[in-house]
């Protein structure tokens, strides 16, 4: 199948109502543990099938507990910069 080229490099999936939290990952034995370790929910890349136009495998994951250390630096970073 042809991919649009516009339609490369970015992917789009509906998050869950109130959904805490949200995990992407390049290697399934992260999302795995993710998974098992975590309490997440596999939303995105778990039909073992790559899509032909990524160039990685993603795998997405939500809810569960974060990881320790595991906070969105960005949000962070955000808030340093009003201070």
């Amino acid at each position: 199948m042809k991919t649009d080229a516009r339609l490369k490099n970015w992917i789009s999936v509906n998050l869950p109502e109130n959904c805490p939290n949200v995990c992407i990952s390049f290697e399934r034995e992260i999302a795995d543990i993710q998974i098992k370790q975590f309490g997440a929910k596999p939303l995105y890349g778990f039909g073992n099938k790559k899509e032909d136009w990524l160039p990685i495998e993603v795998f997405i994951t939500y809810g569960g507990w974060l990881a320790p250390g595991q906070r969105i630096q960005e949000t962070q970073a955000d808030h340093s910069r009003t201070i």
